[in-house]
């Protein structure tokens, strides 16, 4: 089952051999899913546990920031196409990575790529390979 898009969060600090105490937040990249971790430094603990959750906080309520979207997977591989592989790429190249993706596409095109799982690759990798491609 797809797991949720991650949501930071604060971590219990941890004492440094210097005496201080490191707040850690872990902050995870909408777009590409990887993890970041703060890790500012502070005199107490609880200061250290207050300081996190206020960064936690921050970076939830961050305008900038981007929340995962429901743009679904043949969407996003179009835009893809269209903006990135055309301006770099010939166009027999271009209609090379349509064919090549239309399993692909057929098989995942309308999940939301926030839904989306190693699993459901590996079962359209799966039935190419039984089907010969």
């Amino acid at each position: 089952m797809p797991r949720g898009p991650k949501q930071p969060c604060a971590i219990d600090p941890r004492r440094l051999p210097s005496g201080w105490w490191k707040g850690r937040v872990v902050l995870y990249n909408a777009e590409t899913g990887k993890r970041r971790e703060l890790t500012p430094t502070f005199d107490t603990k609880r200061e250290a546990k207050n300081g996190a959750k206020k960064e936690a906080a921050a970076y939830q309520d961050d305008p900038n920031r981007r929340p995962p979207s429901e743009e679904t997977f043949d969407a996003f591989f179009e835009r893809w196409l269209e903006g990135v592989a055309a301006a770099r790429t010939r166009d027999t190249t271009v209609q090379a990575y349509r064919r090549y993706a239309r399993p692909l596409l057929q098989a995942l095109g309308p999940k939301p790529l926030k839904s989306l799982t190693p699993a459901d690759f590996q079962a359209v990798y799966t039935q190419m390979l039984k089907a010969g491609h």
